[in-house]
């Protein structure tokens, strides 16, 4: 066994300990003994999600809360799987994975980069860039988005007589990851969105926000993100774009791609109805017998009817729906399996029986609550920022919202849904250390970046994503 191996093995075992510690450990007023089994369980699948990667703990996780007292086989499966969010986030990825499978995603990046307003315009190139990635993301394409988008910044630097290490260059690959970073939290269907809002529902009995609220406050903080990063890249590190000058469109046709077929061009029309279909309930007349239909139907009901339409669509005699390649290539089971876990594992924390909610409540209530709505999202904003760079993101971004449910369950916040909007997406801001997220891993792992450029950057981001959260909030009081 090699010390990789002996040190895995390690992290594993102290794991599976403290998962079923709970069953040994006495109960500690108020929390019951369901409720020291229940805390033993999450406490080990902190360790282990931030250990030991997210597939194997979160199943050994659903086992171990079916031999608990809290419930049998039948509720824990029902809690996890049966719950509504995973089966939306696996369909999700399923449609999105065969828009990305036909290379309608290459059509989309080609056609951007085409637009003559490039041409001798190194920022509204750098800009387009930025945004491109972004908005692919956005759709589910992102991982794709970040090894495309660092391809062409290879090929413009050997192009243009950049190093890789040039500061521009640099930049440039860095922006390309903040840009799918951001992009994750933005559509409220999305997985990781699900399972904030999801977790959020099974605490309190009720959505944090709706898709459109959602929509209008964090589609104008991205771009500000973006905006006020190109800023930093010009003006305070004054990155030299000389060299970009005589940057044209001709770079990117030199291997034109071929006309787009029948089933490309209705998968490229097939996305506006995705996001139409799964905002309309929001936007339209609750009134509506259509309106009640979606509404009855929700997020998991829509995406299964939109992904059955793929299966009906037919190529060369076979349907364009491919679920070996799906499940093996475009469906993340690491999160889907998280996603089934977590809401489990946090409905029954918050669950009476538990006494978890009333004992953390005594602890937490005389620190925040005498604090403003205000100066609480304040402070949670930069909870949720400094600690998810330097832990794992997801699993601060759990923890911070199991504190924030307990902390304002007490108060009058007309706009929690900002809380939860605020931790789904700042904790996507992770890039200090390769542990925060697969963005700071990539990041890292990129020879062209090294970790003082990448400490410095991520200091700046961090700032600007903090103001730019806090000057929203008169709008989130607005909007909810």
């Amino acid at each position: 066994m090699t010390a990789v191996d002996r040190k895995a093995t390690t992290y594993a075992i102290i794991g599976i300990i403290l998962m079923f510690s709970g069953w040994f450990i006495p109960p500690i007023e108020p929390i019951t003994q369901v409720g020291m089994q229940l805390v033993g369980i999450f406490v080990g699948l902190i360790w282990l999600w931030s250990t030991s990667g997210m597939l194997w703990p979160s199943l050994i996780g659903i086992a171990a809360m079916m031999f608990s007292d809290y419930g049998n086989f039948t509720t824990v499966l029902a809690a996890s799987f049966g719950n509504y969010n995973f089966a939306s986030a696996v369909f999700t990825m399923a449609i999105f994975g065969v828009i990305e499978q036909y290379g309608v995603n290459d059509y989309i990046v080609r056609w951007v980069l085409s637009r003559k307003i490039i041409n001798g315009r190194p920022w509204i190139f750098t800009a387009i860039v930025f945004f491109t990635v972004f908005i692919l993301s956005v759709f589910g394409a992102g991982l794709a988005m970040i090894f495309m988008f660092w391809g062409l910044t290879y090929k413009l630097a050997d192009d243009l007589g950049y190093g890789k290490k040039d500061p521009y260059i640099m930049m440039l690959l860095y922006g390309i990851i903040i840009s799918c970073a951001i992009a994750n939290p933005v559509l409220p269907f999305f997985p990781w969105l699900l399972q904030i809002n999801g977790i959020w529902s099974s605490m309190s009995g009720t959505s944090a926000f709706s898709y459109a609220q959602h929509l209008l406050l964090v589609l104008p903080i991205s771009l500000c993100i973006l905006i006020c990063y190109i800023m930093i890249m010009r003006f305070v590190f004054k990155a030299d774009v000389s060299r970009l000058s005589n940057v044209n469109t001709d770079m990117f046709d030199a291997n034109p791609l071929p006309p787009m077929d029948k089933i490309q061009k209705f998968l490229l029309w097939y996305i506006p109805i995705i996001v139409i279909s799964l905002f309309a309930p929001s936007l339209m007349p609750s009134s509506w017998r259509i309106t009640q239909i979606l509404n009855s139907a929700g997020a998991v009901g829509i995406t299964i009817f939109l992904f059955v339409i793929l299966c009906l669509i037919r190529k060369d005699g076979k349907s364009i729906v491919d679920m070996r390649y799906l499940g093996g290539q475009k469906i993340t089971w690491d999160l889907a399996f998280l996603l089934a876990c977590v809401m489990a594992i946090s409905s029954a924390l918050t669950d009476d029986v538990t006494g978890v909610k009333l004992f953390l409540s005594g602890i937490l209530n005389p620190i925040f609550g005498g604090m403003s709505p205000f100066i609480l999202f304040a402070v949670m904003l930069f909870c949720c920022l400094f600690l998810t760079n330097l832990a794992n993101n997801g699993v601060i971004a759990l923890l911070l919202l199991s504190i924030v449910y307990i902390t304002t369950t007490e108060m009058q916040i007309n706009n929690i849904g900002y809380f939860v909007s605020m931790l789904a997406y700042a904790s996507q801001v992770a890039f200090l250390i390769p542990g925060s997220s697969i963005f700071g891993a990539m990041l890292h792992g990129n020879e062209s970046l090294n970790a003082t450029f990448i400490y410095k950057m991520t200091v700046w981001v961090l700032i600007v994503t903090y103001l730019i959260f806090l000057a929203f909030w008169p709008l989130s009081i607005i909007l909810y």
